[in-house]
């Protein structure tokens, strides 16, 4: 990669946790990263705080009123064009069952099956992270 500065881009994600199980969905062919398993989430609006930023994005893009249980981590990963810098909670489910209007597959999994499926470089670091989560 070359010494140019990369514009960073400030995200969340909500990984629902529910009964053992947390929710997460494949993204669309047309996406980028196709095909590829994610948790929900997006771009921190100004003046938006993370924790606020991941429970609308948790409404916006499941219709689910979610609550923020912990903070898990940060994680910085560069890509081509730019660096994300992902903020990610782990959330549990207090209205509604989510539906994904913007994957193709979305599924409730156990840890062991979450490692069966192809992440992104930048989500494969904290998913790991999920390994001994509990109720």
């Amino acid at each position: 990669m070359s010494n140019r500065e990369l514009p960073v881009l400030n995200v969340t994600t909500g990984v629902l946790f529910r009964n053992g199980r947390f929710f997460c969905g494949r993204r669309a062919a047309n996406l980028s990263m196709a095909g590829k398993w994610e948790f929900p989430g997006g771009k921190i609006e100004p003046g938006e705080t993370p924790e606020k930023c991941v429970v609308r994005e948790l409404y916006e893009e499941l219709g689910v009123k979610a609550s923020v249980i912990k903070f898990l981590t940060v994680v910085e990963h560069d890509y081509e064009d730019f660096r994300i810098r992902l903020y990610v909670f782990i959330c549990h489910p207090d209205e509604g069952e989510p539906e994904s209007h913007e994957h193709t597959e979305q599924q409730w999994l156990t840890y062991e099956e979450l490692m069966k499926l192809p992440w992104d470089e930048c989500d494969i670091q904290f998913v790991r992270l999920l390994k001994n989560w509990q109720d």
